[in-house]
C-alpha cells in the first residue's frame, strides 16, 4: 500500500548541456494521520552510479491527505543534442512497518524525461530593422579640438579658438567674425611727419632779404649839388 504518493514531477522538456535544471516533486500523504515523508532523485543517462538530484529541503511532516512540494535541481549532463535524460523521483515514509522499528521506508517512484538541446550561439550586438541586419560597434568619442579648421572652396581656413574672434577666408577676402567679446584690435600706426631741413629755411630767408634790399636801392635817386 502506497502512503507517500508521488503525484507530479514538474520539469522542463529540454535543456542545454551544463544548464541548471529546476524541478518540483509533489507528494501526497495517504496515511490517516501526520506522517514524515522524504523525497529523493537521480539522473538516468548511462553513468553508474546515477548522479543524485539535490533537494535542499528533502523531508517534511504533514497531515493526512495533504500535498507537499519539494524543490530540487541538477545540472544537465554534457551530452550531444537529442540525447534523452530520465529523471527518477523517489518517495519514503517514516514509521513502523510492523517490525516494531521506526525507519524510512521506500514507497513510490515516478520518471520523466528531458531532451538535451544545443546551446544558442552568443550573438553580437545585432538589431533587425526593416528586414536588415545592423551591427552596432562601440565608437570612442573624439576629443574636443583646440582649434577649428574648415576646408572651404579647396582652401584651408583657420579659425582662432572659440568663443574668441574667429577668422574665415571667403572668396579671397579676410572677414573678421566676432561672436562675442574678442581681443581689442591693434591701433593703426600714425604716419610719420614730413621732415624739414634747417638749411632750406635759412636760404629762403636770405633770398627774401636780398630782394628787399634791391627794391629799396632801385627806388632811391641820386642828388647832385
Amino acid at each position: 500500500m502506497t502512503l507517500a504518493d508521488i503525484k507530479t514531477i514538474t520539469a522542463p522538456s529540454e535543456a542545454e548541456a551544463g544548464e541548471r535544471v529546476n524541478i518540483r516533486v509533489s507528494i501526497q500523504n495517504l496515511h490517516n494521520d501526520y506522517m514524515g515523508i522524504m523525497v529523493g532523485g537521480a539522473l538516468e543517462y548511462g553513468v553508474i552510479p546515477w548522479p543524485q538530484i539535490t533537494f535542499p529541503n528533502n523531508s517534511a511532516t504533514f497531515a493526512a491527505w495533504q500535498y507537499y512540494y519539494f524543490e530540487g535541481y541538477f545540472n544537465m549532463p554534457y551530452y550531444p543534442p537529442g540525447k534523452v535524460i530520465k529523471i527518477h523521483a523517489y518517495s519514503y515514509w517514516y514509521g513502523d512497518a510492523g517490525d516494531g522499528y521506526n525507519a524510512w521506508h521506500y514507497d513510490d517512484e515516478m520518471v520523466v524525461s528531458i531532451t538535451t538541446v544545443a546551446p544558442e550561439p552568443e550573438p553580437d550586438i545585432i538589431e533587425f530593422l526593416d528586414s536588415r541586419v545592423i551591427t552596432l560597434t562601440p565608437v570612442e568619442p573624439e576629443p574636443e579640438p583646440e582649434h577649428v579648421i574648415e576646408l572651404l572652396d579647396s582652401q584651408i581656413v583657420s579659425l582662432s579658438p572659440l568663443p574668441a574672434a574667429a577668422i574665415e577666408l571667403l572668396d579671397s577676402k579676410i572677414v573678421n567674425l566676432i561672436p562675442g567679446e574678442g581681443p581689442e584690435p591693434e591701433p593703426e600706426p600714425e604716419p610719420e611727419p614730413e621732415k624739414k631741413f634747417p638749411w632750406a629755411g635759412a636760404a629762403a630767408i636770405a633770398g627774401g632779404v636780398g630782394l628787399l634790399a634791391a627794391a629799396q636801392a632801385k627806388g632811391k635817386k641820386k642828388i647832385t649839388t
